[in-house]
């Protein structure tokens, strides 16, 4: 599926069952040229996390995607540098 296509809810449900697996464990990607693959629609079953899982999750994303520029992510989180690096500290985030 490209990236322009448009996806009907009765595709998703094909893929899922073409596939063997229920909706909620099928994920659709659109192919690039040469890079990573593109999700279009992932539905991941519910799991409950902390707001500190959360946080976590989030700054570490950001983080890797402005390849660890901590003012950019500052700026994308809206919080100071000092607290980035009080929760970057807190969490034990590391680069990957």
């Amino acid at each position: 599926m490209s990236q322009n296509e448009r996806l009907t809810v009765e595709d998703f449900l094909a893929v899922a069952d073409k596939e063997g697996k229920s909706p909620l464990q099928t994920s659709i990607v659109a192919e690039t040229d040469g890079e990573d693959e593109l999700p279009l629609y992932q539905v991941d079953s519910f799991r409950p996390k902390s707001i500190n899982e959360m946080e976590k999750e989030q700054i570490h994303n950001t983080l890797k995607h402005t390849k660890w520029h901590k003012g950019k992510t500052c700026e994308i989180l809206g919080i100071s540098r000092p607290r980035l690096d009080r929760k970057i500290r807190k969490y034990e985030i590391r680069p990957a």
